[in-house]
């Protein structure tokens, strides 16, 4: 059985594995990678299995020109609860 290069993409925020798949010879630019754990959008590029999350400065104003939902792109970031002392 001959061993297939292609790679699952894996969410840059939870880390789990997400419905694309990308081959060495893919090449994507600002693509909207959708987890469907966490339901969060990312904006990506990967060429060469190298994949990297576009800052997000970068991905509204593209989503601008594009004319995606603002909402999707303007949501709050992800940040951790505080932890109390008491328990």
């Amino acid at each position: 059985m001959i061993k297939s290069p292609d790679r699952w993409v894996l969410c840059p925020i939870c880390g789990n594995k997400t419905r694309t798949k990308i081959r060495p010879d893919t090449i994507l630019e600002n693509f909207p990678l959708f987890c469907p754990k966490c339901k969060q959008e990312t904006q990506i590029s990967a060429k060469d299995l190298n994949v990297a999350v576009i800052p997000q400065q970068i991905a509204e104003s593209a989503g601008a020109v594009n004319g995606q939902d603002e909402r999707r792109i303007n949501a709050p970031p992800l940040t951790a609860l505080p932890v109390s002392a008491d328990g």
